[in-house]
């Protein structure tokens, strides 16, 4: 089986974050040249100027805005009328990626805030699109408690899903390896899988996402499944606005 493995979604989602770090640099940089060219004896009875530099940095924006989906269907639909197709593409691309980013969020919203007494990590939490069909969405959330990680991740990516459709269509696969074994949760078949001290379970569901969940804090089989119970698949289904797969029970 293939380890789950978010490279490319992942890979921008760093690139962003150091944009997002040069950018505040910039803008730190900034402030202090402003500040610079003030007074540097400030009177007895006002506040102290470091305080305010404090403040002005708090008020600044920590991430970027959010895509204009509305504006890049307007740029497509222009570039496409004077025969641009590589702006046409690119507008779509963009437009695509903050569709995909949109659901991304309501299926973050949906998730559990506790699985098992562990509590989530609002700072880990992570959505990521790339636009692309065949390794679009990814969305993260990860438990983190003194009991160990829980760590739950949907995945619109051929690659990922791949794996785990063969092993469940070939169930053979599963028998021969003896920390893999195909469990049923909430109605979805998937591969449990027990590599040392961890376990990883993959549930694809519609037809191109599969859901992954890795625990180090389960202590057993029974913890895996409750865990993954939490999580409300069929309700990712409609989010997503996926068909659901059709179960063969012979």
């Amino acid at each position: 089986m293939a380890p789950l493995c978010l490279g490319s979604p992942v890979h921008s989602q760093v690139l962003k974050k150091a944009g997002i770090k040069k950018a505040k640099s910039f803008l730190k940089n900034v402030i202090g040249e402003e500040e610079d060219s003030s007074d540097d004896t400030p009177d007895a009875n006002d506040d102290d100027p470091s305080d305010e530099a404090t403040k002005s940095k708090k008020s600044l924006n920590t991430e970027l805005t959010p895509e204009d989906i509305t504006n890049h269907m307007d740029e497509a639909a222009k570039a496409f009328a004077e025969k641009d197709y590589s702006e046409t593409r690119f507008n779509l691309q963009q437009a695509m990626a903050g569709v995909e980013l949109e659901l991304g969020r309501k299926v973050l919203e949906s998730m559990p805030e506790e699985v098992l007494g562990v509590p989530f990590n609002p700072d880990e939490d992570q959505v990521v699109s790339t636009g692309m069909g065949f390794i679009g969405l990814t969305i993260n959330r990860d438990y983190q408690s003194d009991k160990g990680e829980i760590s739950a991740a949907i995945a619109n990516n051929s690659t990922l899903l791949m794996p785990y459709n063969m092993a469940l269509s070939n169930p053979q696969m599963t028998t021969q390896e003896e920390n893999m074994k195909i469990v049923k949760v909430n109605g979805h078949r998937g591969v449990l899988e027990l590599d040392e001290d961890e376990y990883k379970l993959g549930i694809p569901f519609g037809q191109s996402s599969v859901f992954i969940l890795t625990c180090d804090a389960c202590a057993d089989e029974g913890e895996v499944i409750s865990a993954a119970e939490a999580f409300d698949i069929d309700g990712y289904l409609k989010i997503l606005g996926e068909s659901p797969i059709e179960l063969d029970e012979n």
